[in-house]
Parts: structure tokens; C-alpha cells; sequence
């Protein structure tokens, strides 16, 4: 809501669209190599595709996000769905005791 008063209920111009895709990409591309990393490491599933996950993670957390913004869970709820996809994605010997 605030960004549309910002901008005066018009929707956000090219360049500031391009500009957080640019941003999403290659937050996208980190996780992406992260869970690479963190596969040759053993502590992700090695059969899981690092950039389809990498993709599902973040989507997922931007859901979760606006579910808590609009009221449907609680931060607390939030993260425990968070906390479940996660343990599908870390080897049991990566996951918090």
C-alpha cells in the first residue's frame, strides 16, 4: 500500500519492475549456489536440483511474507512452515539439534 501511495496508486514503472526482477535473480542465483555448496558439503539432499530449490525457497518466503503482512499467520506460524520445507531440504546431520 505504501509503494502505491508512493507512487500515487500508478503500478511501478519499467525500470523499477526490471530493477527488483535484477535483485530477485540474483538473490536467486546466491541460494542457488549455496545449496550447490552446501550439497558437496553433505548437508542438502543431493538429488534436489540447487536452482529449482533455490527458486521454491525464495517463492516460498515471499509468501510467506505477505501471509503474515495480511493477517494469516503469525510470525511464529510463519516459521514453522519455513522450518518444515527447510527439513526436506537439509541431510539430517545439517539440521539444528
Amino acid at each position: 500500500m505504501r509503494l502505491a501511495a508512493l507512487n500515487q496508486g500508478k503500478p511501478p514503472s519499467q525500470p523499477r519492475r526490471a530493477a527488483r526482477r535484477d535483485v530477485s535473480d540474483k538473490i536467486e542465483r546466491l541460494l542457488g549456489r549455496q545449496l550447490r555448496q552446501a550439497q558437496e558439503n553433505g548437508e542438502v539432499d543431493p538429488r534436489l536440483d540447487p536452482e529449482l530449490t533455490a527458486a521454491g525457497l525464495l517463492a516460498l518466503t515471499n509468501g510467506l511474507g505477505s501471509s503474515v503482512l495480511g493477517g494469516q499467520r503469525d510470525g511464529r506460524a510463519a516459521l514453522a512452515v519455513l522450518t518444515y520445507h527447510l527439513d526436506r531440504v537439509l541431510t539430517p546431520a545439517a539440521r539444528p539439534a
